[in-house]
């Protein structure tokens, strides 16, 4: 199997991108993967200060070139997606240059006001991007790099915490308590949180910290407030026991690139208080009943009457849509996903130089008749002419392998010569646009060589038919004849059919064109005599 490294900021920690990545980690070693980590600070197997937020000194270009020497395959953990560190994008970018790479994002620039003005994500010939939103899906498809969707996943059973005890601890009794399981910054809407807990009556308990210099305005909200506060986990408590205490889970962030604690509420069966940033509304599409922050009214019924059928349905949703059970299927079935585009976009272009021409089309034409941008398909094609020579390259494959299977059904010489008419003809028909694009555009600029490259194919399946005793040379040249009968039959053929308008091919003209060429090929080939 693979040998995969995740890179990012920072591993091992409680922040959603390093919870993430550990289930990344894990669901790709079950798919048999070997996995190995770096990051600037954290836990991980290998440790280049350089790539940390805050990092003092520049990312060594020696010791990341290193720790992916060996790597199948990279999967950057949002260090590419914020710019918060540009020395360390800068300098994975040029060491990811030509390799295989796949980009999670789970923020971008343009979603934080104060990074809007710094560049965003790139893309390259061999990099692929994966998002945890539809949001940003969109946002980078706007700007010309084709992503896919896997929002994170979560365990649907986790560890059951310590509720008697930890609200002991925490010396709330019987009142309401109301747990809001995330950092404390402008965006976390911590004002949102106490005002729901004044109507309510109940004790607030932030579990992060304050973080990016806001601890002084925290400060001033907690004590302009009347509630009781509680802040952090005690010593040998968790983030299971905080659940498990609570009665209610508030997250009024304004802005998540996706909000774990949403989910969370779901598996550890409590009910929960959402603002509606973005990306909460699509994790509330799938069909989740969450309460709305201000919904004070119906909150209060609720926690003095419980409805337990609601815990059920959430988490019904959850290990449908969201359970990290799955994961491994999710991040396995991403490769076919792929591989449709590119047939998706062989399809396109293969009837738009059928319909034009070669010279006449454009990759910006490809791009619109498929619905993607120009940048976008050039994730997956150098140029037009790569385009062509796939689609070429593909129907020689499929011929020569249709003929190859055919023929070893016939025993003698002239049977053998008929059935490969027969195929040929078949695939004539059947593969219109591919046989336009061949011997109709052919001729167009550089193109030419890709049909000399079939017919010579053909010519080094054929010439084994014909009597041994004759030189090779001889041969190669009978062969070379009966290719060019079938293929002077097949432009004939597809010219009639342009004069026409190009109608549905007439029933049976595949075993007529393959009978009228077999039977001229025939007649001359049994006069051939040795020289």
């Amino acid at each position: 199997m693979a040998r995969i490294v995740i890179v990012s900021f920072r591993l091992g920690g409680t922040d959603g991108v390093a919870i993430e990545s550990a289930k990344w980690t894990g669901a790709l070693a079950t798919l048999g993967h070997s996995v190995r980590t770096v990051a600037g600070e954290g836990i991980a197997d290998v440790q280049i200060p350089g790539l940390a937020i805050n990092a003092t000194t520049s990312t060594s270009i020696q010791a990341l070139e290193t720790a992916l020497a060996d790597a199948d395959l990279v999967i950057v953990e949002n260090l590419a997606s914020l710019p918060l560190n540009l020395d360390a994008r800068d300098v994975l970018y040029h060491v990811l240059e030509g390799r295989r790479a796949l980009f999670h994002h789970h923020d971008l620039p343009w979603q934080r006001p104060h990074l809007a003005h710094v560049e965003g994500p790139r893309t390259g010939r061999h990099w692929h991007h994966v998002t945890i939103n539809e949001l940003s899906r969109l946002e980078l498809l706007e700007r010309g790099i084709d992503a896919v969707t896997i929002m994170n996943s979560f365990d649907c059973e986790p560890p059951r915490g310590r509720r008697d005890s930890t609200r002991l601890a925490l010396n709330v009794e019987a009142r309401t308590l109301v747990v809001m399981p995330s950092r404390a910054l402008p965006r976390k809407n911590v004002e949102g949180a106490l005002a729901l807990c004044e109507a309510l009556d109940a004790v607030f308990w932030l579990l992060g910290p304050a973080e990016d210099d806001y601890e002084e305005t925290l400060e001033g909200l907690l004590r302009s407030t009347n509630i009781e506060v509680r802040r952090g986990l005690a010593e040998g408590f968790d983030v299971h026991d905080a659940y498990a205490a609570a009665d209610l889970v508030v997250m009024p962030s304004t802005w998540e690139g996706f909000g774990n604690p949403v989910l969370e509420s779901v598996t550890h069966r409590r009910p929960l208080a959402l603002y509606p940033y973005p990306v909460a509304c699509e994790i509330r599409d799938h069909g989740f009943r969450f309460f709305d922050l201000g919904d004070v009214v119906a909150i209060k019924s609720f926690l003095e009457i419980p409805d337990y059928e609601l815990y059920a349905h959430n988490l019904s949703i959850a290990l449908e849509h969201f359970n990290v059970a799955t994961l491994p299927t999710r991040l396995r079935d991403d490769r076919p996903r792929h591989a449709e585009r590119r047939e998706q976009l062989l399809s396109v272009a293969k009837s738009l130089f059928a319909e034009r021409g070669f010279q006449s089309t454009t990759m910006d034409d490809i791009a619109r008749e498929a619905g993607f941008t120009k940048p976008i398909l050039y994730q997956y094609f150098d140029s037009k002419t790569d385009l062509y020579r796939e689609i070429v390259a593909q129907l020689a494959q499929t011929l020569l392998a249709s003929l190859k299977i055919a023929v070893n059904t016939a025993e003698t010489p002239r049977a053998k010569i008929e059935v490969a008419f027969r195929v040929y003809f078949e695939m004539v028909v059947s593969e219109t646009d591919a046989f336009r694009i061949l011997f109709i555009h052919s001729h167009e600029g550089d193109t030419a060589k890709e049909l000399r490259a079939l017919e010579l194919g053909l010519i080094s399946f054929m010439f084994p038919f014909f009597d041994p005793s004759m030189s090779e040379e001889h041969r190669r040249q009978l062969a070379g004849g009966v290719v060019g009968i079938a293929e002077g039959a097949a432009i004939v053929w597809l010219e009639q059919q342009e004069s026409k308008g190009w109608p549905p091919p007439a029933a049976g003209a595949a075993e007529r064109l393959a009978e009228r060429s077999a039977t001229l090929a025939w007649g001359g080939l049994r006069t051939v005599h040795q020289d």
